[in-house]
C-alpha cells in the first residue's frame, strides 16, 4: 500500500507541473509570446537545427525540473529530430541553479560548472561537423 501511496503522491505532484505550464505555455502562444521570443532565438537555434520556438523548453528545462519542458515540448509543433536535439540539451543542463547549488556545496569549482553549461553546446557543434 505505501508502494501505491508514494506513486500517487508523485503523479499528483508531476501533474501540478505539467498542467500549469502547459496552460502557461498555451496562453503565451495564443498571446504572441512564443512567436516573438522565436523571431529573437530562430537565429541561434536554427544554427543548432532546431525552431526558434524551441527556445522556450531549453530555457524552462535551465531552471526547472525536467517536466516542465516536457510538457512544453508537447504542446509545440516539433519533429523527432528537433525533440531529441533538445531534449538532450535539456537533459544536461536540467534545473542549473539547483545543480549549480549542489556543486558549489560539494566544493566542485565554479570552472567545471562552467563546462558543464557548455556541454550542449559542444554536443551539437560536434553533431554539425
Amino acid at each position: 500500500m505505501t508502494i501505491l501511496r508514494n506513486a500517487l503522491k508523485t503523479a499528483l505532484w508531476i501533474i501540478r507541473i505539467i498542467i500549469p505550464v502547459s496552460f502557461i505555455v498555451t496562453l503565451l502562444d495564443f498571446y504572441g509570446v512564443i512567436e516573438w521570443i522565436s523571431a529573437y532565438t530562430a537565429p541561434l537555434f536554427q544554427l543548432i537545427g532546431l525552431q526558434g520556438n524551441a527556445a522556450i523548453v531549453y530555457f524552462s528545462s535551465l531552471f526547472l525540473p525536467l517536466y516542465a519542458p516536457i510538457a512544453i515540448i508537447a504542446t509545440l509543433p516539433l519533429t523527432l529530430r528537433e525533440i531529441t536535439i533538445l531534449a538532450l540539451m535539456c537533459l544536461i543542463t536540467h534545473n542549473l541553479p539547483i545543480e549549480c547549488a549542489v556543486q558549489r556545496r560539494s566544493g566542485t569549482p565554479f570552472w567545471q560548472t562552467l563546462v558543464e553549461i557548455s556541454f550542449p553546446l559542444q554536443k551539437l557543434l560536434i553533431q554539425l561537423i
